[in-house]
């Protein structure tokens, strides 16, 4: 049986993701383009980011193509691309933290 993904190696990957959507944010792509682009050594940590950026609504998808994208709904996406877009070195090396209720996006 493959070792569980760690939280940390989880959020790490969220957050490239984030960062990687936000400085294209206007810019569509399959998961296919997104596992070459991150080259994870474990493809489930691809698939489980994208799960839960969709779960907190972070991302956007479109099944007929499967196709992702920053979240268009503002003020999200402002956010996002202000947060993540422009200056990498300002973004939070973490970008989830652990609470009792789950994970917590701050």
């Amino acid at each position: 049986m493959p070792d569980a993904i760690s939280i940390e190696t989880l959020n790490n990957i969220c957050r490239e993701i984030l960062i990687y959507l936000a400085k294209h944010p206007m810019t569509k792509f399959s998961r296919t383009a997104l596992v070459g682009i991150f080259k994870p050594k474990d493809i489930r940590c691809i698939d489980q980011a994208l799960k839960k950026l969709l779960g907190h609504e972070l991302i956007a998808y479109q099944s007929n193509g499967n196709l992702y994208w920053l979240t268009p709904e503002e003020p999200a996406h402002s956010l996002l691309c202000a947060q993540f877009g422009s200056v990498l070195s300002a973004a939070p090396r973490t970008l989830f933290f652990d609470d009792p209720a789950g994970i917590t996006l701050v």
